[in-house]
């Protein structure tokens, strides 16, 4: 509908986090995330196995974490280049700081933790766009307007206003909402209520964008279009739920602003401390 605005595409920031990840969940990332996993088991079996060579393991843990870190990073550097420190830059810094160390396998699984946070955060968005877009698709573009002389015009459902009168044939979906002024039928409202029932709707009686008008024609006085209708909130309030995050999560972006300048502070003082004696 031109009307409705879309979600966003690929490459833009995700709705549910302000984040971009689009990259995340991708099968790149995924084979990224599968194989450093494997790395990493290996290195906790050899760590069992081979006690006397640690080589093996840490060798293992290394590659595991340089694998699970690389998307870490680009999505730590691309905040960082939008002026935003947020909690992937804190993870990037963690798992950096224990691959210095040599801990990789701490390294490797933080990171790896991370991503998986990020790859299950990005498809639920994924999941919320495809239903947005699904109830768009609901309500048909164009209309059928009945003029005062009873004679009818195709026209493009964001022309119309309140108080025009459209008219629904059966099998067709019910472009806006509106009362009923001529005509009865069963309507299938399941989009809108949930209810698997068709419900019979005559004159005076209310209809919604976005429905299936099943057995008879209809005429419609128009009462709202587009993104005002009911389908149009419904799909707002979609949108809301998938921009509310997790208290925590918050919580986390909120203070790893002044948090992570604060650890990178104190790691500077001590590098200089240690320079100096």
């Amino acid at each position: 509908m031109s009307d409705v605005p879309h979600s966003h595409g690929p490459g833009e920031n995700c709705a549910a986090c302000g984040h971009d990840h689009s990259d995340v969940n991708t099968p790149a990332t995924a084979r990224l995330v599968v194989t450093g996993l494997l790395f990493l088991i290996n290195s906790w079996i050899c760590s069992a196995l081979f006690r006397d060579n640690p080589l093996l393991a840490e060798s293992s843990a290394a590659v595991a974490a340089l694998i699970l870190l690389t998307p870490i990073l680009r999505s730590a550097f691309r905040e960082l280049r939008k002026g935003r420190l947020q909690v992937d830059a804190l993870v990037a810094i963690g798992s950096l700081a224990a691959f210095t160390a040599a801990d990789f396998q701490t390294a490797a699984l933080v990171a790896f933790l991370m991503l998986l946070a990020l790859i299950i955060e990005s498809r639920s968005a994924a999941g919320a766009h495809k239903a947005v877009e699904s109830l768009i698709r609901m309500a048909p573009d164009r209309a059928r307007l009945v003029g005062a002389d009873g004679v009818e015009s195709d026209v493009s459902v964001s022309s119309l206003r309140p108080g025009d009168r459209v008219r629904v044939r059966p099998g067709e979906n019910i472009p806006v909402d509106g009362e009923i002024k001529n005509g009865a039928s069963t309507v299938n409202e399941s989009t809108i209520t949930g209810e698997s029932l068709p419900r019979v709707r005559a004159i005076g009686d209310a209809v919604f964008a976005g429905t299936e008008n099943l057995t008879g024609a209809l005429d419609i006085a128009v009462t709202r279009v587009g993104a005002d209708t009911t389908l149009g909130q419904v799909r707002n309030l979609i949108l809301a739920a998938e921009r509310t995050r997790l208290p925590v999560m918050r919580m986390m972006d909120h203070y790893a602003g002044y948090y992570t300048p604060f650890v990178l502070a104190l790691g500077a003082c001590s590098i200089t401390d240690e320079i100096n004696e």
